[in-house]
């Protein structure tokens, strides 16, 4: 999915092992628009406008899901999950990015999805770990 977004996004460059663009949100002129990919998840971030993830990529007409491959790049992950694990940490992933998104808005989370939002953090945690430690 990470081509795909990129795809769709003006002036991309290469930076290290992530990429800038201009941001869609605030048709950017200048790339000021980070992307990164952690895993199952890919990460972005406006640093002129603070536009994350869900936002840009609705503005390329793309679906939240675009966020999150299906399987992990480049890592050994599968030889020491389950699908049913892998599954559970994207969805863990999607439930922190929106949680993330919410919170930045003013939301007040309940206590069920505040503990739900720390659970989802361990998991992901855990899922990171293991697999940086097999890479």
């Amino acid at each position: 999915m990470l081509n795909e977004i990129l795809d769709r996004l003006d002036k991309v460059k290469k930076a290290g092992k992530n990429y800038v663009a201009c941001c869609p949100v605030h048709q950017d002129n200048n790339p000021s628009m980070s992307i990164s990919e952690q895993g199952t998840r890919i990460l972005i971030y406006c640093h002129a406008c603070g536009a994350k993830g869900s936002e840009v990529v609705q503005a390329v007409g793309l679906s939240e899901s675009a966020l999150f491959n299906d399987e992990p790049q480049k890592t050994g992950v599968n030889s020491y999950f389950s699908k049913d694990q892998r599954e559970q940490a994207l969805e863990d992933a999607y439930f922190i990015s929106i949680y993330d998104n919410e919170l930045s808005k003013g939301h007040q989370p309940s206590r069920e999805e505040y503990r739900r939002y720390k659970l989802s953090l361990q998991r992901v945690k855990v899922l990171g770990e293991v697999n940086a430690s097999h890479q």
